[in-house]
């Protein structure tokens, strides 16, 4: 198993070379990345490859070490019913104040229907918050699972997302925009900023579509065409084995494998860089890491301006 390796994006300025040598540093001692949200990270921390974590660390953002690292303990287990099995568990993340709170998801099926059993963390402790039932034999396999506005969404079926309200306990579906199938390592959900919807970003061949989805209705509110693109901004055609690997909050970038390149994609801002060339054809998953930058500070209050 390989550590963590923590790769600025090019070019950055020169005050951020103790910020990433510090980033660095950070996650040189941890391994197996869980699930992130924006700029958190969430590991196991092993001695060897052969045992077994006490906990599991959070990082909320290496680039911020003011944010302290958080243990929680292992993901709770509990007893399986007779004739389900284990399909699917993820740790989500969700903002309370200036703080997080952890949910724990885990899933089991019969293969007709798919029982979802819910822990969210409590005083370092994993408690029981509900467990709730659907009649769709989910296996969410190719879609990432998004939390957002009390709401989990995961993969159905090819062409349905499940949707299930943490505060009315209730699952609902919804319909993929007419026409597309969830494809492997070609769809994924992305949050609003508001919190309100959800994107979906689709990829097919060359083309790339963006979908937010308000109430009931799916908008298309933009599409990027790859050979155009690369043509546009004088660099080679490179779209050759296209894989979305990670898709930024509201849908403002994604990292895509375009063949051996790991390859970031500004979407509203039109930007395409590589970022890393690899023999490999399978990079594993990016996790992003964002600064604001030039920096902003609030003005002082009661502060009398200065004399020069």
């Amino acid at each position: 198993m390989d550590l963590l390796r923590f790769v600025p994006m090019l070019p950055q300025p020169p005050e951020f070379d103790v910020v990433i040598r510090r980033a660095s540093s950070i996650l040189d001692t941890h391994k197996l990345i869980l699930d992130d949200r924006n700029d958190i990270i969430s590991t196991n921390k092993f001695k060897n490859c052969d045992e077994e974590p006490k906990s599991i660390h959070i990082v909320p953002n290496p680039l911020c070490p003011e944010r302290a690292m958080v243990s929680v303990p292992l993901f709770p287990c509990h007893e399986r019913q007779e004739g389900y099995f284990h399909t699917s568990s993820r740790l989500l993340f969700k903002e309370e104040g200036d703080g997080f709170s952890y949910v724990y998801l885990d899933m089991e099926s019969d293969g007709t229907k798919s029982r979802v059993h819910i822990y969210m963390l409590q005083g370092g402790v994993w408690c029981v918050h509900a467990s709730a039932t659907t009649q769709l034999p989910c296996q969410p396999l190719k879609l990432n699972t998004l939390l957002a506005d009390n709401k989990i969404y995961m993969e159905a079926t090819l062409s349905e997302i499940l949707v299930l309200d943490l505060i009315a306990l209730s699952f609902s579906t919804f319909h993929l925009p007419q026409g597309l199938l969830i494809g492997d390592h070609g769809t994924m959900l992305s949050r609003a900023d508001d919190d309100t919807g959800v994107y979906l970003i689709h990829l097919e061949e060359a083309r790339l579509c963006i979908w937010l989805r308000t109430g009931d209705n799916w908008l298309l509110v933009d599409t990027i065409c790859f050979h155009e693109m690369c043509a546009q901004l004088g660099m080679s055609d490179i779209t050759n084995w296209l894989f979305i690997n990670q898709v930024g909050g509201n849908a403002e970038f994604l990292f895509l494998q375009m063949g051996h390149c790991l390859v970031y994609v500004g979407i509203k801002c039109r930007k395409l860089c590589k970022v890393l060339t690899s023999k490999d054809q399978w990079w594993g998953r990016i996790h992003p890491c964002m600064m604001i930058w030039p920096p902003t500070f609030p003005a002082l209050k009661n502060d009398p301006p200065s004399m020069l």
